[in-house]
């Protein structure tokens, strides 16, 4: 077959053999290989600020499932906690953010999670749930009064500042964490 008609025909056979790109979610809940559930993940963190709200809820959900997970390699989880929190500001189920955020809370007491929990904890500090407010501060202030890596330290202050200025009324309200 020649010419354009050739080429036509070679494309559509070309896409016939191609496999569509399966939702990130669905490669998060099953079985899959390190790489293909970072990919997952570059894929969900990317498109969630412009999904539909159901989508936000269901695809922060997923990354919390990861985040937590035992059986996820480590590298995964990693990356889905600093995800989970950079998600958390643009979903808009109260609820899901804030199992989210004590998921993030919780992971700060595992050593080998906590630098990853803490980075996401500062972008998820932004219109945190009030539900959450008291614990998210408790739980910096008391990590910070541990031992600390420079790099955990740092991090933690970070988050810890990023809520103290995210607040407008937090000097009135608590003029000593200012």
């Amino acid at each position: 077959v020649c010419g354009k008609a050739g080429k036509d025909a070679k494309f559509i056979e070309a896409l016939a053999v191609v496999k569509p790109a399966e939702d990130p979610i669905s490669v998060l809940s099953r079985a899959a290989s390190p790489a293909e559930k970072l990919a997952a993940l570059e894929s969900l963190h990317s498109s969630l600020p412009f999904a539909l709200q159901a989508r936000r809820t269901k695809g922060l959900e997923a990354l919390r499932r990861v985040a937590i997970s035992g059986i996820e390699a480590p590298v995964v989880r990693a990356r889905a906690l600093l995800y989970l929190g950079y998600c958390v500001p643009v979903v808009g189920d109260e609820s899901t953010r804030s199992a989210a955020v004590l998921s993030l809370l919780d992971m700060t007491a595992a050593p080998d999670y906590r630098v990853f929990a803490l980075r996401g904890l500062a972008p998820a500090s932004h219109d945190l749930p009030a539900a959450v407010e008291e614990r998210f501060q408790t739980t910096l202030l008391d990590l910070l009064d541990q031992k600390l890596s420079n790099e955990e330290q740092i991090t933690a202050l970070v988050a810890l500042d990023a809520f103290v200025r995210s607040r407008d009324d937090m000097p009135q309200s608590r003029p000593d964490l200012v």
